[in-house]
């Protein structure tokens, strides 16, 4: 089901120009300001060793609605 996501995983060492903060899986599933769904769902589709924009983050979550 992995695979069935469109956002591409942006590795944790990212050498692009934008300087946008990298959230790793845990610090992501762990804030409040994510519903206990949205949770489950980061649990699921987010990798432990990379770490995400809050943009691709907002992607997959969506994209993983959308597969319902």
């Amino acid at each position: 089901m992995d695979n069935d996501l469109k956002t591409p995983i942006i590795p944790s060492n990212n050498t692009s120009s934008e300087d946008k903060a990298m959230y790793s899986k845990k610090a992501l599933v762990g804030d409040a300001s994510y519903s206990k769904a949205e949770k489950a769902i980061l649990s699921i589709v987010l990798n432990d060793e990379d770490k995400y924009t809050l943009d691709a983050v907002r992607n997959k979550i969506n994209e993983f609605k959308e597969g319902i």
